[in-house]
């Protein structure tokens, strides 16, 4: 049988410190405060709840309001392409349309 070591308060609460750090980043280059995403910061208060001891809960719940309170003031705008580019880009081609015409009937012979 294996020997698996216990997992340390410490060791925990550094691990839910750098999915946090790496959540604002992935945030702050995809639209900040205003991206849906945001609600994975509930996951990392959650998780710490559960496995962490309450000044170290406490200590989180701290720097999640601090990064989303950040990230309200400065963020990279999540740009989209322009709906002409967006339409070109879906346009298909006759060669191409034969075969996507044809994948129905095939699909439907067998």
């Amino acid at each position: 049988m294996r020997y698996r070591a216990d997992v340390n308060n410490r060791e925990l609460f550094i691990a839910l410190t750098l999915d946090v750090a790496a959540l604002t980043t992935l945030l702050y280059l995809s639209g900040g405060a205003t991206n849906p995403f945001t609600s994975l910061y509930l996951l990392q208060v959650t998780l710490a709840a559960v496995l962490l001891d309450a000044p170290s809960t406490w200590s989180l719940v701290a720097l999640v309001c601090m990064n989303f309170a950040w990230l309200t003031a400065y963020y990279r705008p999540l740009t989209l392409p322009q709906q002409g580019l967006a339409m070109r880009s879906v346009c298909i081609s006759p060669a191409r349309s034969s075969a996507w015409c044809s994948m129905p009937c095939c699909s439907s012979c067998s």
